[in-house]
């Protein structure tokens, strides 16, 4: 069975929350620049071809950085799998579990209160 700190489980589920946020903020970044980009070309007589390579190409990074963050859920769950399989599979460091993990045991209010206790320190 893997041994891992409560510290180090706390910065990892610390590290995937503040990595999809950076992802999901890459989106909407991404999104928001298509946009201004449209209104910028509004009335501008841009020519459509020409506009055309500059949205293929926001839309395609848009594409890639949600690939991306698949990849990054991909990884978040297999996280949570070695979690569950080491000394820290009583603790909830509040990563997410989708709808199809479930955790395997019950929440321990008593086990809780000691990990934050822990993380507090």
């Amino acid at each position: 069975m893997p041994k891992f700190t409560q510290a180090a489980g706390q910065t990892v589920a610390s590290d995937i929350r503040s990595t999809f946020d950076s992802l999901d903020r890459a989106v909407y970044d991404a999104a928001r620049l298509a946009t201004d980009f449209i209104d910028a070309c509004t009335g501008s007589e841009l020519p459509p071809a020409r506009s055309q390579r500059v949205l293929k190409s926001l839309a395609d990074g848009i594409a890639k950085v949600v690939d991306g963050r698949a990849d990054m859920v991909q990884a978040q769950r297999t996280l949570v799998s070695i979690k569950t399989g080491s000394n820290l599979d009583v603790y909830d460091f509040g990563c997410w579990m989708d709808d199809t993990q479930k955790p395997p045991f019950p929440a321990i209010p008593q086990v809780e209160a000691a990990a934050m206790r822990v993380l507090e320190q």
